[in-house]
């Protein structure tokens, strides 16, 4: 109810996943229930790197949005964001007494980026033309 007054036509949304593992899904599709009944231009969700081809436990929920967007019928803009390079600051102390940086399994790489890189192509995809209904797999 409280997103109701939220969104309103012709918006363009940038829709940021939230953080709450495992209550995401509900919370996604409220927003994108939301942003169809308002008749929003365009939504940009910054979902997960490989979309519904990713392979890892917390892709699940960004999945499951990807999909209540296509189902919706709302103009999207899926921002498939890599691996944020903030993330290990918090882990520096054990990269350091290990001498190396472990997180990827098995031959897994990762190629992150800044936060700014991120929100960089959010902006161009919100102000710029010819990027509905497109996925943008980010990284590094």
């Amino acid at each position: 109810e409280t997103l109701k007054d939220a969104f309103h036509a012709g918006d363009r949304v940038l829709f940021i996943s939230g953080s709450e593992v495992g209550k995401r899904a509900a919370q996604h599709t409220a927003v994108v229930e939301a942003a169809k009944a308002a008749g929003v231009a365009q939504l940009a969700y910054t979902g997960v790197l490989g979309g519904p081809d990713a392979d890892f436990a917390l892709a699940d929920e960004h999945k499951i949005t990807e999909q209540a967007i296509l189902d919706a019928g709302v103009p999207y803009t899926f921002l498939r964001n890599g691996w944020y390079d903030d993330m290990y600051v918090a882990q520096l102390p054990v990269y350091l007494a290990n001498g190396a940086v472990l997180g990827s399994s098995g031959e897994g790489r990762i190629a992150p980026a800044p936060r700014e890189d991120y929100a960089e192509a959010a902006v161009a995809v919100l102000t710029g033309e010819g990027h509905l209904n497109k996925a943008y797999e980010l990284s590094g």
